[in-house]
């Protein structure tokens, strides 16, 4: 493989297991519930995704980085 067609692969699949990590828990969320918070709507699965998973998927991606 090149470097380029890794890099893009590594890409994907590290933006493919963050949005699974917002996505999986104890209380599964739709793609549609998720992508309704991406985009900014409020409500229950907001404080979910952003006050709980959130900081904890990125915190998990820092840690495997380093």
């Amino acid at each position: 493989m090149t470097p380029r067609v890794t890099l893009i692969s590594l890409l994907l699949l590290s933006g493919a297991s963050l949005l699974s990590a917002l996505a999986l828990g104890s209380i599964t969320l739709q793609w549609q519930d998720l992508w309704a918070v991406l985009q900014g709507e409020q409500g229950l699965y907001r404080n979910l995704v952003v006050d709980l998973r959130l900081p904890r998927a990125m915190a998990a991606f820092a840690t495997g980085g380093m």
